[in-house]
């Protein structure tokens, strides 16, 4: 070891308590990339009382104004993303979504930005649930989508073996079809 070694809190003499490298690089970035004076905890205790004054209102109104309320805040510094995925998270511990997350990012890009970020707040409500509405005409699209696709997968297998496995195969992925569309484009983009 060398020598001063065992003075240096970056150095782990102990086995326990000392800073990664990686750790102890960002503590000395911080006012380069963080600001200081942003209060997280105040913050996200702001949007967790305006969450709470609105608890009674039905789960789609609660969730626009839970939105409306992460992107006015801005309790997270550096985790705008995470609003998205707690409001969906409402949506489906309300009931409103049973076994997925609501995607509310497909909705809202197909909304103005203007209106999004409409110094009226009125506007930029009106704009989440037109962004819950397209949203939701996406979801029911996508089904159409992979129902036609299934239906015209069935005409092609009528007069397979009955011992074939590839129905079996088309149910996996149809059961999962987010998974596998990714890589079947890679698939042909790669040839």
């Amino acid at each position: 070891m060398a020598p001063g070694a065992a003075s240096d809190p970056d150095v782990d003499t102990a086995g326990h308590g000392a800073k990664a490298p990686e750790a102890a690089a960002f503590d000395g970035l911080g006012p380069l990339i963080r600001d200081l004076d942003w209060d997280e905890d105040q913050r996200l205790a702001d949007w967790l009382a305006v969450v709470d004054q609105v608890k009674n209102l039905p789960a789609v109104f609660l969730a626009a104004i839970a939105w409306e309320a992460w992107q006015d805040i801005e309790p997270l510094q550096h985790q705008r993303w995470l609003g998205n995925l707690l409001v969906a998270a409402m949506l489906r511990q309300r009931g409103k979504v049973g076994s997925h997350l609501f995607c509310l990012n497909a909705g809202l890009r197909l909304i103005a930005r203007e209106r999004r970020k409409s110094p009226t707040r009125t506007i930029r409500l009106l704009a989440v649930l037109d962004g819950f509405a397209e949203a939701a005409s996406a979801g029911l699209k996508e089904l159409d989508r992979l129902a036609l696709t299934k239906s015209q997968v069935e005409r092609r297998l009528r007069n397979r073996r009955k011992n074939s496995s590839l129905p079996a195969l088309i149910e996996l992925v149809l059961a999962r079809p987010g998974s596998w569309s990714f890589r079947t484009r890679w698939r042909r983009r790669s040839r």
